[in-house]
């Protein structure tokens, strides 16, 4: 037995010796991990030596000497309690039996990772892609009448009496304050509300801060650029994946009155925005995770993927932390300059490099609830025209499909860095019916700012770039998104 420990320990330095030589040709992460594997090996001699009874820290010090002479042969000799050679006393160990030991050795580690990895992960939300309400409305053939019934101040005006005497949300164009419009939302989650657990359907939005799903307390009425919503207050235990946040407040909605709701595929809206956009009292989810110590980290982050023929992961929600395996190249960080929306300095806009708008730089609102891009009219009036988009009496612009591989590329300039999308990724491809149409993915919306008129960087953005929402540094970040078609590149 002291023979096999005496061989053991002096492979183990060897080995240990050999893997420090290969760890300083070795850059990167992967050298941190074999220094932590030739850390081990080095406390093998010493573990040895200290269950035979004999001084260690002696014992290892000369053994380290021996090897410094190339006396590579040399171990310990438990018999005798000092350092001998390994090869004159006959000791051997076998390179089979070695081998698996470390092999096994390494399975085990690397399982006890992964599944500690598993357990402090910050929980992911699939997310899924459906049709748009547009979409369907385009669809069934009565978007133009659905338009034309709910412009929003002429809602105001018909439904107002239904409303709470002087809810804040009915004032004659506040719309133009406002960038909820969920339309065109296509990524829905699910999320669970009190006990029994009931399950809903929400779109996640980075431009809003309340939470509310269908049917005691307060009555509430919230302004959306596509719908009014009138409910009542609760609050119950809410659950997202593995997530449990206590006592949230969120809003049960009671009157629809020909909102754009009915038709919509989902049943509420969580907002991830700043408690001062919140129309209902209470703090917002995402503040409340934070105040309950249920995410590792104060951030959040979304994957939005193109595809749309369900042959893979469609759409993520990540909470208290980002998925470095959604995104690739360094992380971009802009600081937020108004704490209400997560809303960013934009440098310029850029067609082909050429035609620059917003050339002062603007504001900009990262907004995961809105699928399109939306700027000023007139700034969009003259993108529209660079890339050859027809206006069409519903507000939107069409492109002729066969143009799509030479119309210019389109570039956002974000803190000095540049983000460009190619007309395959701004232009919306429909069918309806047997013909396939396109759409361009930029709308004019004036919403206007103290810091001036804003832009909306909505889906059409977020799909090509992996955003990370920081409210510890109250900072926006964007990586390049990882998805099987080549991906666009920041400048």
């Amino acid at each position: 037995m002291a023979e096999k420990e005496k061989m053991k320990e002096k492979v183990d330095r060897i080995l240990k010796h050999g893997i420090n030589c290969f760890i300083n040709r070795t850059p990167g992460k992967e050298a941190v991990a074999m220094e932590s594997f030739a850390k081990a090996l080095r406390m093998l001699p010493t573990i040895i030596a200290d269950n035979a009874g004999y001084d260690s820290a002696d014992l290892v010090a000369q053994l380290r000497a021996a090897h410094q002479e190339n006396r590579t042969s040399c171990g310990l000799n438990m018999a005798e309690g000092t350092v001998g050679d390994m090869a004159a006393l006959g000791v051997t160990e076998s390179f089979q039996v070695k081998r698996q030991v470390l092999l096994s050795a390494s399975e085990a580690a690397e399982m006890i990772l992964r599944v500690d990895n598993i357990i402090k992960a910050a929980p992911r939300i699939p997310l899924r892609r459906m049709p748009s309400v547009r979409s369907q409305l385009r669809a069934d053939g009565v978007l133009q009448d659905f338009l034309r019934d709910h412009r929003p101040d002429m809602f105001n005006r018909r439904y107002a009496q239904c409303f709470p005497p002087g809810t804040p949300s009915l004032r004659l164009g506040r719309s133009s304050e406002k960038i909820y419009n969920f339309m065109d939302s296509q990524y829905y989650g699910e999320i669970s509300l009190g006990s029994p657990e009931q399950n809903f359907s929400v779109v996640f939005d980075t431009g809003s801060s309340d939470l509310w799903v269908p049917h005691d307390g307060r009555t509430f009425g919230i302004h959306y650029g596509s719908g009014h919503l009138l409910g009542i207050m609760a609050r119950e235990t809410l659950k997202i994946e593995s997530l449990t946040v206590l006592n949230q407040e969120f809003g049960e909605s009671v009157y629809e009155p020909g909102s754009v709701f009915v038709r919509s595929k989902f049943d509420g809206v969580l907002g991830l925005g700043y408690p001062s956009l919140a129309e209902i009292l209470g703090n917002p989810v995402f503040d409340n995770m934070i105040a309950q110590k249920v995410v590792e980290e104060p951030i959040f982050s979304f994957f939005l993927s193109r595809r749309t023929d369900g042959g893979g992961p469609e759409g993520e929600l990540l909470l208290g932390g980002k998925n470095e395996e959604m995104y690739q190249g360094p992380i971009n960080w802009l600081p937020v300059t108004a704490k209400g929306y997560w809303q960013i300095k934009m440098d310029s806009v850029a067609v082909q490099g050429a035609v620059t708008l917003c050339p002062c730089g603007c504001q900009a609102v990262v907004d995961t609830g809105t699928s399109l891009i939306t700027g000023p009219t007139d700034d969009i009036m003259r993108l529209h025209e660079l890339i050859g988009a027809t206006p069409t009496n519903m507000g939107e612009f069409l492109i002729d499909c066969t143009r799509t591989s030479s119309l210019p590329h389109v570039t956002f300039v974000l803190g000095g860095r540049e983000f460009t999308l190619t007309a395959e990724q701004y232009v919306r491809k429909e069918a309806l019916g047997d013909q396939e149409f396109c759409l361009s993915g930029f709308q004019a919306a004036d919403i206007v700012s103290s810091e001036g008129p804003m832009w909306v960087l909505g889906d059409v953005f977020l799909t090509e770039f992996y955003s990370i929402f920081d409210r510890g540094q109250n900072r926006v970040g964007f990586a390049l998104a990882k998805h099987p078609s080549p991906s666009p590149v920041i400048g």
